[in-house]
């Protein structure tokens, strides 16, 4: 009975070059926010908690020497509803705040492959603020993991 499971879709290569891929890609482009709506398992990621820990962790590590003097960059692979990335942000507004830091020397990358997830959020009324002030940035990736790699390795600075 498992023997028939364990047939190839396709040749063995790496994910983002299969067809698999393409089809997984091409319907969450499709779908956008909504996939979140159909039981995507994301409640550890995007908890508050995590969130005020990671920007403890950024905001320690923005404080060491070579990130001192430029704008310390946070990208968000897979956006999705950007809701981590919003519980990041205030939090990392919550720490800068409280250490008399500026909070414009952050910027989170929202960084998704579907244009309804990045309409989403310049909509939403808490994002969008964050968008307008620059705190968080959308950035449209392709899908193609070598074009999104030189993409960002090109933005102005170090990627975290």
């Amino acid at each position: 009975m498992f023997g028939q499971l364990l047939k190839s879709f396709t040749p063995v290569t790496c994910f983002s070059s299969s067809s698999l891929w393409d089809i997984i890609a091409q319907n969450y482009q499709e779908i956008g926010e909504d996939a979140w709506d159909r039981n995507i398992p994301y409640a550890v990621t995007n908890a508050t908690l995590t969130a005020q820990y990671h920007a403890q962790l950024i905001f320690k590590h923005a404080q060491t020497k070579p990130y001192q003097q430029s704008q310390y960059g946070i990208i968000d692979y897979g956006a999705g509803v950007g809701q981590h990335a919003y519980y990041l942000a205030r939090s990392l507004h919550e720490i800068c705040c409280a250490n008399n830091h500026p909070v414009d020397h952050f910027v989170i990358y929202l960084a998704d492959i579907s244009p309804k997830c990045i309409n989403h959020w310049r909509q939403h009324p808490e994002l969008g603020p964050l968008i307008q002030k620059g705190l968080l940035k959308p950035l449209p990736l392709s899908g193609n993991w070598l074009q999104d790699t030189q993409m960002i390795a090109n933005l102005p600075h170090d990627q975290h």
